[in-house]
């Protein structure tokens, strides 16, 4: 089967969880012995994540979305592939059986979060993806799916639930090496204001002892963000972190914390979970759907955070058991969902 997959994420300057899993997906459909074709802008600094088996067709980068999506479409009738994958959220205007990843709904729940282009453009690409024809959603998370149902209650039988892996970092088997007595929680995820950094802040003002390190690039919205964890000595902003220089922050730190009000899927928090660290996270969207060995507290509370906190520093840090809910959530497990989306 020739499988095209629109690889528009071979435009980013940094690999992000979106990123990673358009990258982790094509390779992991690739080792199904599928005839793969990654279509993208060019950035030969990407192509080395991908499969050597992979096929990588350029085009130039558009300067607004529309013009792209034109230019997609139009490339991909031309490849005459059986089926289309595009881990960004938007159709082409194409007749060949499409499968579209839809990461979250944020956009639709907290619209004063987004600036007004983005949300005109997400609002426009999600609502063309409900009446496309032949198109068919993935979400990452249950929650996700049950938005989708919930904005676009016409497309609902379209939409399937169909969870990233998260095995690029750690084996399931290397959790119980793992321990610390470090002094540092950690968070990952980029600087804007869905993630609700003002809790930290507080957090971090009337906890002087403990440290908050923050993976994360700075995202829309975030310039007052950045300069109010700045400004707290006990906070800490790393970029630019390798994988490498990642599992060592997991796995020397006291656990995982985040804030966030929304979440389409928790990547972190498994990728924590499956380093054997317990996180602290709020009852809210794609974190009902985390392990079971985690800390829930209540959304946006610092009291009930700063509970969450005393009781993780009581606890061994890491998980006792692996978590079951991790053992399926694996690239190769991903791939051959989507496999069998195909043939539905």
């Amino acid at each position: 089967m020739k499988i095209l997959v629109i690889g528009k994420f071979l435009d980013s300057s940094k690999l992000t969880g979106v990123e990673r899993s358009a990258i982790e997906g094509t390779n992991a459909l690739a080792a199904l012995q599928h005839n793969v074709c990654v279509l993208g802008n060019k950035d030969s600094k990407f192509i080395k994540f991908l499969d050597p088996a992979i096929s990588v067709i350029h085009q130039p980068k558009s300067s607004n979305i529309i013009s792209e999506i034109w230019k997609f479409s139009q490339n991909a009738k031309r490849l005459k592939a059986d089926v289309i994958i595009n881990f960004h959220s938007f159709p082409l205007l194409t007749k060949t059986k499409q499968f579209v990843c839809v990461h979250d709904l944020a956009f639709f729940f907290y619209r004063k979060m987004f600036t007004k282009n983005q949300i005109l453009k997400l609002v426009t690409m999600h609502a063309a993806l409900s009446f496309w024809p032949r198109v068919k959603v993935f979400c990452p998370s249950k929650q996700t799916q049950m938005d989708w149902a919930k904005v676009f209650p016409h497309a609902r039988n379209r939409a399937y639930y169909l969870p990233w892996g998260i095995d690029h970092l750690a084996s399931p088997q290397e959790y119980e090496k793992k321990n610390s007595t470090s002094d540092y929680l950690l968070t990952i995820g980029t600087i804007q204001p869905r993630k609700n950094y003002k809790l930290l802040i507080d957090l971090a003002k009337q906890l002087g002892d403990v440290k908050i390190k923050i993976v994360g690039k700075p995202g829309w919205l975030s310039d007052n963000i950045v300069n109010d964890l700045t400004a707290v000595d006990n906070i800490y902003l790393l970029s630019s972190i390798d994988d490498n220089m990642l599992v060592n922050l997991i796995d020397n730190s006291i656990g995982g914390i985040f804030t966030s009000l929304y979440e389409g899927f928790c990547f972190p928090v498994y990728e924590m979970n499956l380093r054997g660290k317990i996180c602290l996270i709020p009852d809210n969207s794609a974190f009902k759907d985390c392990p079971k060995v985690n800390i829930v507290y209540r959304t946006n509370n610092l009291d009930s955070l700063v509970s969450a906190v005393s009781s993780l520093r009581k606890s061994s840090n890491r998980t006792k058991v692996f978590p079951s809910e991790l053992s399926m959530l694996g690239w190769k497990n991903f791939a051959v969902n989507l496999q069998a989306l195909f043939i539905k």
